[in-house]
Formats: structure tokens, sequence, C-alpha cells
């Protein structure tokens, strides 16, 4: 009987072909795998895509007042996905934002923000509140109001901003409850949020005649908008204040009025003993070319503070020949800033020139 020899070299060599088999074989497969993978997200990304123009196309068609209601779909993946749209749209007003309205309501969006704004969670009740004010749903006041002066600060504030957006009379008279339901810390989005309703002097009488230093210094920001020229006197209450803060938006906001019936104002309080109120005051006179601004910008341009010669020699600038004689006559105290208004004017002359 014969025995054959073990030879080791030719186990190594079938252990090592099969190793190589194998992994070849997880490579074909995970290859396979990552192929399949690959081909079912790229048909769900082009599904996905097709559906997002769909809707899309639905939302302006109806927007546009093309698309009758017999079409709206009945399925709550496709209602769930046109609501997300709809919200994401700029609208507008008028006519559009009339047929987003009805389409959110037919989409069943109102009855569910109305249910969201029970949510015992503070983010659902005050994203619910986002998405009425997005498109102006009148009918859920009654609910959002309430919530301005009680419960968590973010939701009070997507509230607030409910009310001025869409109920603006509902904020009307209630600026020193408003304010007083929030902390002192919160005022600042308060007042963003606010200077979008463009509210009366008579609304905010109660805040400038307040003895509370932030409610004053609120008023003397609010009452600052384009055309407002009745705020006129009480900014000029205000500017006589002891605070500096209130003095100083009291100036600001004159020169947010944008009306040349504020420049006795503002050179009144061109002498204030406060850098900043100076400095203001020279910012807001640079809107106007009126001659009666002319030596109070004169005087300003030699102030000790540099904000104030700055913005006055600025000012300057605009008044023609005769302003840029009376910049040039600062250049022993103002080197570097008659400089570069100089220089600055040239080149725009030379573009100018050039165009």
């Amino acid at each position: 009987m014969r025995i054959e020899s073990f030879n080791p070299f030719n186990t190594t060599i079938v252990s090592v072909v099969e190793w190589v088999t194998f992994a070849l074989s997880f490579i074909l497969v995970a290859l396979i795998i990552t192929f399949v993978i690959a081909l079912l997200y790229r048909s769900w990304k082009e599904s996905s895509l097709a559906r997002s123009k769909k809707d899309e196309s639905f939302i302006t068609l109806y927007l546009e007042g093309l698309m009758p209601d017999e079409r709206i779909p009945t399925r709550d993946g496709e209602r769930r996905r046109l609501l997300a749209r709809l919200i994401e749209r700029d609208v507008g007003q008028n006519d559009r934002l009339a047929n987003a309205q009805k389409l959110y309501r037919a989409l069943g969006g109102v009855e569910r923000d109305l249910n969201d704004l029970k949510s015992r969670w503070w983010w659902g009740r005050s994203h619910a509140i986002y998405r009425l004010t997005r498109l102006h749903i009148k009918e859920a006041e009654p609910y959002v109001h309430p919530m301005m002066y009680v419960g968590r600060p973010e939701v009070r504030i997507s509230a607030l901003r409910y009310c001025v957006n869409v109920c603006p009379r509902e904020v009307e008279g209630k600026m020193k409850h408003i304010f007083m339901s929030f902390s002192r810390w919160s005022h600042k989005y308060i007042i963003n949020q606010l200077s979008v309703a463009h509210l009366s002097v008579e609304s905010l009488r109660p805040l400038a005649t307040s003895r509370n230093d932030d409610f004053r210094k609120a008023a003397a920001i609010l009452l600052g908008y384009s055309g407002n020229t009745p705020a006129l006197p009480p900014l000029s209450r205000l500017s006589d204040d002891i605070v500096k803060d209130v003095r100083r938006e009291s100036v600001v906001s004159m020169g947010k009025i944008d009306h040349p019936d504020a420049i006795p104002y503002l050179i009144e309080m061109a002498s204030d003993a406060n850098y900043q109120i100076r400095r203001e005051v020279a910012k807001a006179l640079s809107k106007f070319e009126d001659e009666r601004a002319f030596d109070t910008l004169t005087e300003l341009a030699d102030d000790k503070a540099f904000d104030v010669r700055y913005h006055a020699l600025k000012a300057l600038m605009r008044y023609g020949k005769r302003g840029r004689t009376a910049v040039s006559s600062f250049y022993g105290s103002s080197q570097s800033i008659v400089d570069e208004l100089l220089q600055a004017y040239d080149r725009d002359r030379h573009h100018e020139g050039g165009a």
C-alpha cells in the first residue's frame, strides 16, 4: 500500500485560493447590493422630483384661479405635501392670498393648526401660529390672541407676530400691557415685531409718558417710520429725556421720519452733551440738503468726537461746491476725513465722466 507524503505547500495554495474566492464573492455581492440601492435611490429621487413639480404646478395654477376645487387631492399623503409647499410659498396679497387661504382650508390646514394650538408641546403651538401667520388666517385670532400674555416666551412672541400681521387692531391701545407681560430682555424682539405695524402716536402715548425708561425708549423707536410727522412733537419731548438712550433713539427716529419738519428739532439737539446724540443728529441731517442745517453741520464738523466730525463732514459734501469748500476748511483738524471724502468725490466724478 502506497502512502503519499503530506505537502504543506499544496495546502497553503488551496487555502489562499479559497480565501481569494470568498473575498471576490463578497465584493461582487456588495457591488450588486450597492448598484441596486443606487437604482432604487435614483428612482425615488426622480419620482420625488416629479411629485414636487406636480405639486408646484398645482399650487401655482390654484393661486392664479385656474384650478377647479374638484382637482384638490383627497389622499392624506398628497394633502400633506401640498400643505408643506403652500406654507413655503410667498403668496403675496389680494387674490393670490385669498386663493391660498381657500386652498389651505380645503386641505385641512386650518383645522390641523387649531388642534396644534392645544398641543402640550410649546414648539407645536409655536409652529402652528407661524403657519397661521404666513397665510393670514383670521379665524384663529380668538385662540392666538390670549396666548400673547401667558406661557412660554417663544409662543408669546409668535402670537404677537400673528396679531401684528393679521389683526393689528388687537395690539392698538395695549402697548403697556404687552411690554409688561414680557421681561425687559425680550423688549428688542417685541419692538422688532411691532415696528411692522406702524403704530399711531395715540397708541404709543402710554409708553412715551411712562416712568419706565425702557418703555420710553421703545416708544421713541416705534415712532420712527417714514412720513410719521405727527410723531415729531412727542419725539421732541423724548429728545429732552434724562436718559441718554431715549434721547438717542428719538433723534434716530426723527431721521427715519425723513421729513423737513424734523430739521428744527434736530438742530435743537445738536448741542446735546452726549456725543452719540450729536453723531445721530449729523447722520439725520445728512438726509436733507436744507440750508437751515448747513450752519449746524459746520459746527458739528468741528466737534471733539471723531464720529461726529466724520458724519457732519460727510453731510456737508452734499451741499455742492459750497459744501466742499466748507469741508476743505477743516483740513487741519480732520485731515484724514477730508482726504477720504474729497478723494471719494473725485472718484465719483471720474466714473461719471467715463460713463
